[in-house]
């Protein structure tokens, strides 16, 4: 028995007998970043049934209002009012669509001051011009010019809150930086970790594919809220970088976005 496989814990009755065992062997056991079978049936295996990860009801309204840095109340009367954010399956469950949305939406009042009224019209217009699309802010490129909200598909402008006149692109960009897009919209997002908007890196993701949506540290399935709780439980903030092997500056953002 070699010392890798001692490190691990494996017995084996007898060494590999071919070149191919030893290959699988390696393969699944010394390369766990490498390209090896169990990787393979991993990719493989669809554990959500072929349905899309961003639809599925996973957020609580208490918790995505902490992801989103929203109040409960606030978030709650969005999500309940139905002509905001129409809830994917239980109503008191959000998905990763609305948990866009939701974001979109802070974005909107708390940026550009746009009203709730014009609000509702520009939803029920975008709906209207995009029946498909049950999800139109986290599925449509969206931009703000002179508070009226924009639609931006196969690069029409369309000013949604007129009755869909076209208009000219305005500006999201603090916002719509913090998504990411691929088929059928956003994929990942990049929640705020710092009051000041400009100054916050994109260190935190929330990635519905990735640790079942939690908050993770970006590029990795390391949950922030498991950070913050270790921290709280006295481990320091360079035995955690250690642990992880993490730099210290996203040890200190994870821990920064969980108490804010």
């Amino acid at each position: 028995m070699t010392d890798r496989h001692a490190a691990l814990g494996v017995r084996w009755s007898c060494a590999p007998r071919t070149a191919r065992e030893a290959s699988l062997l390696r393969g699944v056991l010394w390369f766990p970043h490498g390209d090896s079978t169990i990787t393979k049936i991993r990719r493989r295996k669809d554990i959500y049934g072929g349905v899309d990860p961003r639809s599925l009801p996973a957020y609580p309204l208490v918790e995505a209002a902490h992801y989103l840095g929203l109040n409960a109340s606030t978030l709650g009367s969005w999500f309940r009012e139905g002509a905001l954010l129409l809830p994917d399956g239980e109503a008191e469950q959000m998905s990763f669509w609305n948990l866009v949305e939701a974001f979109v939406l802070k974005g909107l009042r708390e940026g550009h001051r746009m009203s709730f009224q014009r609000i509702r019209v520009a939803m029920g217009e975008l709906r209207r011009l995009y029946p498909g699309l049950s999800h139109p802010l986290a599925q449509l490129d969206l931009a703000v010019l002179n508070r009226d909200l924009y639609a931006d598909q196969d690069g029409v402008l369309v000013d949604a809150s007129r009755g869909g006149q076209l208009g000219i692109r305005g500006v999201l960009e603090l916002y719509m930086a913090r998504l990411e897009k691929g088929v059928g919209g956003a994929i990942r997002l990049y929640p705020f970790t710092r009051p000041n908007l400009d100054a916050a890196p994109q260190l935190v993701a929330i990635d519905p594919a990735v640790s079942f949506g939690r908050p993770v540290i970006a590029g990795t399935s390391i949950p922030t809220a498991v950070l913050h709780e270790r921290w709280k439980a006295g481990d320091s903030i360079t035995e955690l970088a250690e642990d992880y092997d993490r730099p210290v500056a996203e040890i200190e953002e994870a821990l920064r976005y969980e108490a804010a």
